[in-house]
């Protein structure tokens, strides 16, 4: 498990609630229902990405804005800049918690908690983890199965420490950065920002220019010139973003990874790149790396189970 608490957390109710959210969102959130999270990306008039987020659909007006903790005051900015009057939003990131439950047992741990646990992945459901109100949504950045919480800020230990007695193992953040770069999953300020094209980024999923939305026009405008690949390297290095990899290729992000027990990393290349053999130019050394489309490694995600006491459906 990770403390998330650091990520930012926008309550946004009222009858212009969806309206607003499917303005600003890349996304189409007329695809999903209340009950369910989608990921999306805040855009500015010119392409840029503002920020890359979760959006849970709780209720009929009533959403829980999940964004990065290093954009959480521009994305309140961009979000009060289109708000109409009678939206109530409320920046709810310092009186909440927000811990993530990730690997193959996270959602039956959770469940034995008390939890009802979202029945597939971006589910989200308001509900009790050890006698403490909460929201749990069946999402993460780790590529695994589990769930994320989120509750007040005073119940957070409460929380942690009952996960901590079922087994679950507290990790740092780093951990959590090299599994999201095994899986590819971007991160604002190495494969996201305001001069990078999301399509480029590989998550051109959640761009749906059928819709219109902040920023449309300038994508539909024009193509992606990169995009997002991985690298594995032969021996030990530290791969440092900036560093440049094949001919023309720029590191984002590196670290480690224990699954493949060897230096990893993100790039972005040309799209006309061949992968394959490469050389990392790293602190002044050539190392032989394998370019290699993202994911770098598969994982599964199995079935939630039922809730305890409850009727598997």
């Amino acid at each position: 498990m990770f403390d998330v608490s650091h990520m930012g957390r926008f309550l946004v109710r009222g009858p212009g609630a969806f309206d607003l959210l499917q303005r600003l969102g890349t996304n189409d959130l007329a695809r999903v229902s209340p009950g369910r999270a989608q990921y999306m990306l805040w855009c500015t008039p010119q392409g840029g990405v503002i920020d890359d987020l979760i959006v849970l659909w709780l209720g009929a007006d009533d959403f829980l804005v999940v964004v990065n903790g290093s954009r959480r005051e521009v994305d309140w900015d961009h979000l009060m800049q289109h708000a109409p009057e009678g939206i109530d939003a409320v920046d709810d990131t310092f009186t909440s918690a927000m811990i993530a439950v990730q690997g193959p047992a996270a959602c039956e741990i959770v469940g034995r908690l008390g939890a009802d646990i979202p029945p597939r992945r971006f589910g989200a459901v308001r509900t009790v983890v050890a006698d403490v109100g909460a929201v749990v949504s069946r999402t993460g950045y780790t590529g695994e199965d589990g769930v994320e919480i989120v509750c007040e800020a005073g119940a957070g230990p409460r929380v942690w420490e009952a996960l901590r007695a079922e087994g679950v193992v507290p990790c740092g953040l780093g951990s959590r950065d090299a599994l999201r770069m095994e899986m590819g999953y971007p991160l604002y300020g190495h494969e996201l920002d305001l001069d990078i094209d999301p399509r480029e980024a590989g998550v051109g999923f959640a761009v749906d220019l059928g819709k219109d939305f902040v920023g449309r026009d300038a994508l539909a405008a024009r193509e992606p010139a990169r995009r997002l690949v991985g690298f594995v390297a032969a021996q030990r290095c530290i791969p440092q973003p900036g560093d440049r990899v094949g001919e023309e290729g720029v590191v984002t992000s590196g670290g480690t990874s224990v699954v493949l027990d060897a230096p990893i990393g993100l790039a972005y290349v040309p799209l006309e790149t061949s992968l394959g053999p490469a050389t990392l130019h790293n602190r002044g050394k050539e190392i032989a790396v394998t370019m290699r489309e993202l994911p770098l490694i598969e994982r599964g995600r199995p079935a939630a189970p039922a809730k305890a006491g409850a009727s598997a459906t």
